[in-house]
């Protein structure tokens, strides 16, 4: 994904604001009499802290313990919880003066609240109601049933059935809970549809536990509890294995997913349902046996299929430098061309900058640019950038091909390599369509550097016209491109974008019956990652999974039972 830019937060020197009728700066002022100040030569930031933080405070602590109550016992002493005002008095005023009074005393300790409040009568009620508190919903007579919040139910499941989280661009076994961005999601809109906040405000409303026709689909049939209990490695697959004795198998899951063991007639209901699924367990292996036949047989072609990759690896790309092509700068900088090909900037060189170069092109099947950002003895310590350090940052690389009396049509990039990448300033960057990100070469300046990007449609180039590459610089403290120069490639397959200096290509070649196991581990290897059908049939199998025995299917029946039981998705 996209590599976030430094942000550097500090306290500022100003920032006085100005009575609009009267003109006089308005100066900032606590809400009521304060006896505990912060140090005189503290900063307005450490003030409020100071302030918020304060036992005189009595805003602070009576907030903090009304969300805390709110999110134990499912309903605040002062709802909304983000509202609490005069006009919006407490349920319990004389509570939450207490729990406020504790909350200072224990030097603001969330342990002691909480503790506080579990170890009360009022939070171990029943749900149960009688025909005199059911309609209760704000004074505590009795606990309200709250569904899990989205991350935890999320991690629940997959606590319960044993399975590994796989959240998109964590490690494997991350919880929800520990989750960063808010817009990562998981399949079928789960965290969406179970009220996960975006996050886009502080606001408790973002937030929701609502049970809608969406959420209940997503529990009956919804890829999060599907996987997790089909997981060939999770707790279920491991109990079938190692417990035979059907009682003890029920008993085991219920304590995974519920926490206690199975009444009677549960236990019963759970025999059932491992006698009811015996009859797929037949065609679950002969489709088990499908799949690893399907696998076999493709790996038998798999000699013949890397000869022929090796060859289309092999081929180094033939550059062609484009001497009629032209550029220019958005700035007031000076754009010259030299004898190579490239051009070179001087002149003025503004915070940011955008240079663009015009190419005349015959009808060709184009399938790569490549370009150069070259050193030159008149760039701060030889360049190849014009920021005093000689570096620079390409926040976008964009091309687009016109035909003649026609709209420009955007030529889509893929596959970005470069000769060197500075650290969070990958190549990768400069096509990823976001102005925060780009491409540097720091620290090695004073040398020359190649990005190579593979042109996903050459049959784009279908008549006569004219190619734009505009070369965003968007970073500001000048750092733009100094040197420069384009070059295009109609090579056609896998190519090898900067020659043959790659370790696979030196490999290729040696002649396969002379090279070492090493040579040719690694050869496999590099085959085998990019072989998309391969992977496919791969994960195609491992994510089935060999049937264990012909109660698997029963288990599983029973475990998204008691997945979609209100004993596990309701908690008090």
């Amino acid at each position: 994904g996209a590599q976030p830019l430094v942000e550097v937060i500090q306290d500022a020197k100003s920032g006085e604001l100005k009575h609009e009728r009267t003109g006089l700066v308005a100066p900032p002022k606590f809400p009521f009499a304060l006896n505990d100040k912060a140090a005189e030569n503290s900063s307005r930031r450490q003030q409020l802290a100071h302030w918020i933080t304060s036992k005189e405070n009595p805003y602070f602590a009576r907030s903090f313990v009304n969300r805390q109550w709110s999110y134990l016992m499912g309903v605040g002493l002062i709802e909304p919880i983000d509202d609490i005002r005069a006009g919006n008095p407490s349920s319990n005023p004389k509570l939450l003066e207490k729990l406020a009074s504790e909350f200072i005393q224990s030097e603001f300790n969330i342990q002691h609240i909480v503790k506080l409040i579990c170890k009360s009568r009022v939070y171990q009620l029943s749900v149960q109601t009688n025909a005199w508190n059911k309609d209760d919903e704000s004074n505590f007579s009795h606990a309200l049933a709250r569904r899990l919040p989205a991350e935890v139910l999320f991690d629940s499941i997959h606590r319960a059935t044993g399975s590994v989280t796989k959240l998109p661009g964590v490690p494997a076994g991350t919880r929800a809970a520990q989750l960063v961005d808010a817009s990562v999601d998981v399949g079928g809109g789960f965290f969406q549809l179970f009220g996960k906040p975006p996050r886009q405000s502080a606001c408790e409303c973002e937030r929701s536990s609502s049970m809608m026709l969406g959420p209940v689909l997503s529990l009956v049939n919804g890829p999060v509890i599907g996987d997790a209990v089909r997981d060939p490695n999770n707790l279920i697959a491991k109990l079938l294995n190692n417990e035979k004795n059907d009682n003890k198998l029920i008993e085991e899951l219920f304590l995974s997913i519920l926490n206690r063991p199975p009444t009677q007639p549960e236990i019963n209901a759970g025999l059932k349902a491992l006698k009811d699924g015996e009859p797929e367990f037949q065609p679950m292996m002969e489709e088990f046996n499908r799949r690893v036949e399907a696998l076999e047989i493709y790996k038998k072609s798999e000699p013949q299929r890397i000869s022929q990759w090796e060859k289309s690896y092999s081929k180094v790309a033939e550059w062609e430098i484009i001497k009629a092509s032209s550029a220019s700068a958005k700035s007031a900088a000076k754009l010259t061309k030299l004898e190579d090909g490239s051009f070179l900037a001087s002149g003025a060189n503004p915070p940011q900058e955008t240079l663009s170069v015009k190419i005349p092109l015959e009808k060709q099947p184009w399938t790569g640019i490549l370009l150069e950002v070259l050193p030159h003895d008149s760039l701060p310590t030889k360049g190849p950038g014009r920021a005093p350090n000689g570096n620079f940052v390409l926040n976008e690389f964009k091309v687009s091909f016109n035909l003649e009396g026609q709209k420009p049509t955007p030529i889509p990039l893929s596959n970005p390599k470069s000769t060197f990448d500075q650290a969070t300033f990958p190549i990768a960057n400069a096509i990823d369509n976001n102005l925060t990100t780009g491409w540097a070469v720091a620290p090695e300046f004073g040398k020359p550097h190649s990005a190579y990007f593979q042109i996903q449609n050459p049959a784009l180039f279908k008549d006569k016209g004219e190619l734009t590459i505009t070369l965003v610089q968007n970073f500001g403290t000048q750092h733009t491109l100094g040197r420069f120069r384009i070059s295009l490639t109609k090579s056609q397959g896998q190519i090898q974008p900067f020659g043959a200096e790659s370790e696979l290509v030196k490999i290729f070649q040696i002649d396969p019956s002379k090279r070492t196991p090493i040579q040719i581990k690694t050869t496999l290897n590099a085959f085998q990652t990019q072989d998309t059908e391969l992977i496919r049939l791969q994960t195609h199998l491992s994510s089935f999974g060999k049937p264990i025995d012909k109660r698997q299917v029963g288990a599983q029946d029973l475990v998204w039972a008691l997945l979609n039981s209100k004993a596990f998705q309701f908690n008090h």
